[in-house]
């Protein structure tokens, strides 16, 4: 059985969630980052820095055409972000989040939000998502552990640093 692109650069891809964590825990914020590996395994670092969701928008709208360009095998996107603790809810619970989120329009506004470094990884072949809580105590942080979730068709990555990764054309 073939091993997936995840498994096939498992190394790479364990130093850059460490990198991403040191780098926060070192300098108390993190720049959101896009490391993009391509199909001859090169390494390209694109950071990027928002005040509107128009340069989010525009980070994305490039970065998707780089992994084109590129032909990446997949992209590892790490920021900060605030994130809703749903696993082990009922779907009733579920749907109340959901329906709450509505009414204040976004995370920022939501009670019970947690602050995590989000780290969206995408790949031709799965998508896994791994959301680090983040703890402060008076000046002193630490991220909670985490394992990367996979996401299926049932329950696709959503929002706008997903589906960062293009479909390359190999023939190029």
């Amino acid at each position: 059985m073939a091993k997936g692109i995840r498994a096939k650069h498992k190394e790479l891809v364990e130093g850059l969630h460490e990198r991403v964590k040191r780098n926060f825990l070192e300098h108390g914020s993190l720049t959101p980052v896009t490391f993009m590996i391509t199909y001859n395994n090169k390494v390209n670092i694109i950071g990027g820095a928002f005040t509107s969701s128009a340069q989010k928008e525009a980070y994305a709208g490039a970065v998707r055409q780089l992994s084109i360009k590129e032909k990446a095998v997949g992209t590892i996107f790490a920021s900060e972000a605030w994130s809703i603790k749903s696993k082990g809810k009922s779907e009733e619970d579920k749907d109340a989040i959901l329906e709450e989120y509505e009414k204040v329009g976004s995370l920022e506004n939501m009670p019970g939000r947690i602050e995590a470094i989000v780290i969206v990884e995408e790949y031709l072949d799965a998508t896994y998502i791994t959301t680090y809580e983040i703890i402060r105590k008076g000046k002193k942080l630490s991220l909670k552990n985490a394992k990367p979730m996979k996401m299926d068709s049932d329950s696709p990555a959503e929002g706008r640093m997903t589906n960062m990764i293009g479909k390359p054309n190999f023939n190029m």
